[in-house]
């Protein structure tokens, strides 16, 4: 664990010096702008337009500092948006959870293009359109998938330049991390890396495949049970698999390409034991060339084009990976019920510690301070590692404390400079999570008033509650996708013609990503996946409806589902034979009771509340009995509705 813990990513990673110990005079091309510089690197190859994703040479969703490229260039640091920079203009493309932030931090000579049904047309349309010329992409960050669809749509225009041009003009960059991997025991994860391994060799021999690269960060962590802290809020480390299953000679060859400083002589070992070699992360390319196979499997989603190294008669579906990783084992749904046991007694300690200090019965000298979103945050995480049993590993997410109006914006995240102070006279939203070592990946949103909430925040947290307790409570047969469901967490929102303007739910990894297919609830489209995969039992996925009013509050109630298997009683009076599936909820927090409208709920979601407050009662009673003043707010904080 010290080792671990010595390696948290919320140090400062690798981040260089950027004042030359040297002085010396600028060049003609420093002395211009990142903008300018850009543009006569595009002159030089040849090329009219220049694409920057978000995206790693992983597709990772989050990425670190030394891959945050459209952020150096444009000022736009949010999680997800593309930039596109011709010879005249410069645009970056974003969804609505961003419009507000990327106004605010776009440089000059940028401009906001909004996704979706905003009036502004489509990247690709736009690029179609617009670039007569070559269009200029760094195979290594561009997917597959997203590569063969823009050559179709610009008629074959994307040219390949195998250096980052962001790269060439960024001079202080900051060095790739490089944290030490660890592993974790088989009584965490369940099941063997050789056992895994085994698997993936089946699927390949299945579709006759004799080479599968898996390039995903969280793929390959579970794959080979590793984690490691080099992106932060992630347990994964830089790296690729390659699995190499000849059928006609018998040759299996399982090879982690990886940075060799990360991994000590004890972990290699173990690796090598289980058929698993480690080769620099250098050598992959030259590997990948050499190799003559039938039917390389690379999943276009995540694997960069550069993986491609000219191979022929590829298999670009999904790989088993992603599947095999949502759906959890008993072994790893122990560590994830223990994890929310911790969590959630955490998270009464701070609730109980901030009603303290807005208790306006009292005036200590505490009381008295006047508490930030920022220091707010800094409290959630102090009293999950106090709580945790030396099992707590760092954040899972940055921490959204959001107050009022801050909490209207959907992936807030306050800083030092910009925090708002709390108080008494409006809602206070809280969506944080931790990543523990006994296995398990929590993700909770708690909505309180420290005061006396109004009418019309009553009744609107009240529809989301309503929302929330009709998914959590959902049976249906065994086929159904997420999608198909997502319309009971909104049906009471419905009602009062409110609605919300993010996903329902997503997947959640076991000590690895917080976000995780190929599962979820919500309508999107841009994750065509979660649309053709069906919930099975062992799948955990988070319940979350919320509503925002601008400028003025922000609700949302999250608790964690796990997909289990359902025998209605009545059914078998007329089709014994179909099978069915209902949620559990895993995760126990109380949900704040002042906020409740209860004349606008029927008996079935009052029963619900009084149920469930119930069970959080009986799993975290244990936990804080040692501590009666923290104990006893639990207790009121759950006492049944009347």
């Amino acid at each position: 664990i010290k080792t671990v813990l010595s390696a948290c990513p919320r140090c400062k990673i690798g981040i260089r010096n950027s004042k030359s110990e040297n002085p010396r005079k600028e060049s003609k091309m420093e002395s211009e702008s990142p903008l300018q510089q850009l543009r006569a690197l595009m002159r030089k190859h040849g090329v009219e337009c220049y694409v920057i994703p978000s995206a790693d040479e992983h597709q990772s969703e989050y990425v670190a500092p030394c891959d945050k490229r459209r952020g150096f260039i444009s000022g736009f640091n949010g999680s997800a948006g593309t930039a596109v920079v011709t010879d005249s203009e410069a645009f970056v493309w974003t969804d609505s959870r961003y419009f507000l932030q990327a106004e605010n931090q776009l440089m000059k000579g940028w401009k906001l293009m909004k996704k979706g049904k905003f009036g502004d047309p489509t990247m690709i349309d736009w690029i179609s359109m617009n670039v007569k010329g070559f269009i200029g992409v760094d195979p290594k960050t561009f997917s597959i998938s997203s590569y063969q669809s823009m050559q179709k749509k610009t008629s074959n225009k994307v040219k390949i330049i195998e250096e980052n041009l962001v790269d060439k003009i960024w001079k202080d960059r900051p060095e790739r991390p490089a944290q030490p991997i660890f592993a974790l025991e088989k009584k965490v994860v369940g099941v063997g890396r050789e056992e895994k391994i085994a698997s993936l060799y089946e699927k390949m021999a299945e579709c006759k495949s004799e080479l599968m690269v898996l390039a995903a960060l969280d793929e390959i962590a579970y794959t080979l049970n590793l984690r490691g802290s080099d992106i932060l809020f992630n347990p994964v480390f830089y790296g690729y698999l390659t699995l190499l299953n000849i059928v006609s000679s018998g040759k299996k060859e399982a090879i982690l390409f990886v940075n060799k400083t990360q991994i000590d002589t004890k972990v290699e070992k173990q690796l090598e034991e289980d058929g698993v070699k480690v080769m620099s992360k250098e050598s992959l390319g030259k590997y990948l060339k050499g190799l003559k196979v039938n039917k390389p499997w690379l999943d276009a989603s995540t694997c960069n084009v550069w993986l491609l190294q000219d191979k022929k008669d590829c298999i670009f579906e999904s790989n088993p990976v992603p599947l095999m990783k949502a759906v959890k084992n008993k072994s790893e749904i122990e560590g994830i019920m223990k994890a929310h046991d911790l969590d959630g007694a955490s998270m009464c300690r701070f609730f109980h510690w901030l009603d303290k200090q807005y208790d306006s019965k009292k005036d200590s000298e505490e009381k008295k301070k006047k508490w930030n979103e920022f220091e707010l945050s800094e409290k959630v995480e102090e009293f999950r590692k106090q709580g945790s049993e030396g099992l707590f590993l760092y954040p899972s997410f940055e921490t959204i404390s959001s107050f009022k109006a801050n909490a209207a914006i959907v992936h807030y995240a306050p800083s030092k400079k910009s925090a708002v102070t709390v108080d008494s006279t409006g809602i206070y939203l809280l969506d944080s999570g931790g990543q523990y070592l006994c296995g398990g990946t929590t993700d909770v949103t708690r909505t309180l008033h420290l005061g006396k909430p109004t009418e019309l925040e009553k009744r609107c947290f009240t529809r989301v509650l309503q929302g929330h307790i009709a998914l959590a409570t959902a049976v249906f047969p065994t086929g159904t996708t997420g999608p198909k469901l997502d319309a009971l967490a909104r049906g009471a929102l419905w009602k009062d013609g409110l609605d919300y303007r993010h996903g329902t739910g997503h997947g959640v990894g076991s000590l690895l990503n917080v976000h995780e297919g190929p599962h979820g609830i919500g309508s999107s489209t841009h994750r065509p996946e979660v649309h053709r995969t069906a919930l099975v039992p062992g799948m955990l996925v988070t319940n979350e409806p919320g509503f925002y009013k601008s400028g003025s509050f922000g609700i949302r109630i999250e608790n964690m589902l796990l997909v289990v298997n359902a025998d209605p009683a009545f059914k078998k009076h007329l089709i014994p034979e179909s099978k069915f599936l209902a949620f559990e909820t895993i995760c126990f927090i109380p949900i704040q009771k002042k906020l409740m409208d209860t004349t606008l709920m029927t008996k079935a979601e009052i029963s619900w509340v009084n149920s469930y407050h119930e069970k959080v009662r009986k799993r975290l009673e244990p936990l804080l009995c040692k501590e009666p003043e923290v104990l006893q707010w639990m207790k009121d904080a759950t006492s049944p509705l009347a």
